[in-house]
């Protein structure tokens, strides 16, 4: 690897100055071995995290498409005056078409699209044909800016507002790309922060008051419920696991999570660094996904 991806996994072990400043000296005791042991798990997790994340594009792309498609036509997609507040809809169409080379002279496009070419004289190709040409950032812009109607239909799918949906998935989108560039993310401090949906509706997403996960009584809640921290991993891993339980409940993904970080006997420590409590996975919606 390179020095500046492998340096991420050194910065944790060296040592501090008198007054709090890293300095580049490690820490007595540092070994090869520890620096490669969360080198690999940061590996393992990456890889197990864009699993998760291709399940649910692909599961919200046919719903979305299905939706469009049902609801209006094939070419809705295509009309920048659909995304009225999307000024990028136009160059996104473009981008989309160019991947495809549709009416491009190519001996290597696919041949789905040689096919539509020569049977149909449209000016862009049906919502079903672009979805395949579609990236995961793409997607998310077009639930983003769709009308009420398929933004509501979509997030009623998941269980979660639009509001809330349209966040998780630009969070989703920003760790899907750092997965895909082979970036670092087990420790990494998220820009994106998710939404929460509203505690007094959906408690499940707060944290619970002592070690069993048990829930507060509802005066409780409504006076104080400390939510799960959004700003790390463990908190990107919480909403795939809700995801995956709806979308393919007999997946058990949460299980290869629980397995990854049992190998790897993850410290207390690091969970912290995670965003995450000691007994994360007990806790009900990891266990349960919802």
């Amino acid at each position: 690897m390179s020095y500046y991806h492998f340096s991420g996994f050194i910065h944790q072990f060296y040592k501090k100055d008198e007054n709090g400043f890293i300095t580049e000296r490690l820490k007595e005791g540092t070994a090869i071995s520890h620096i490669l042991r969360r080198y690999e798990f940061d590996l393992e997790l990456r890889h197990l995290v864009f699993k998760a994340i291709d399940r649910i594009e692909t599961y919200l792309r046919r719903i979305w498409i299905e939706y469009t498609s049902l609801n209006f036509d094939a070419f809705y997609y295509s009309n920048s005056e659909n995304y009225k507040n999307w000024s990028e809809h136009k160059n996104t169409i473009e981008s989309i078409e160019n991947k495809a080379k549709f009416r491009q002279q190519h001996k290597h496009k696919e041949p789905f699209i040689s096919h539509y070419e020569d049977v149909y004289k449209e000016a862009h190709l049906p919502i079903w044909m672009a979805a395949e040409f579609m990236d995961f950032g793409d997607l998310t812009y077009f639930i983003k800016y769709s009308n009420k109607d398929v933004k509501n239909s979509i997030a009623k799918n998941i269980g979660l507002p639009s509001i809330v949906l349209d966040s998780f998935l630009r969070s989703l989108n920003t760790l899907r790309n750092a997965c895909a560039h082979h970036m670092r993310i087990w420790d990494r401090t998220w820009g994106t922060r998710p939404m929460l949906p509203n505690r007094i509706c959906d408690i499940h997403w707060y944290a619970y008051y002592n070690v069993k996960w048990r829930l507060p009584k509802f005066e409780k809640i409504k006076q104080s419920c400390g939510s799960i921290e959004t700003s790390h991993i463990g908190f990107l891993l919480f909403i795939c696991r809700y995801f995956l339980n709806i979308i393919s409940p007999e997946w058990k993904w949460h299980i290869s999570m629980n397995d990854l970080f049992n190998r790897y006997a993850v410290t207390p420590e690091e969970l912290r660094m995670m965003g995450l409590p000691i007994q994360w996975n007990s806790h009900p919606l990891w266990q349960d996904g919802k």
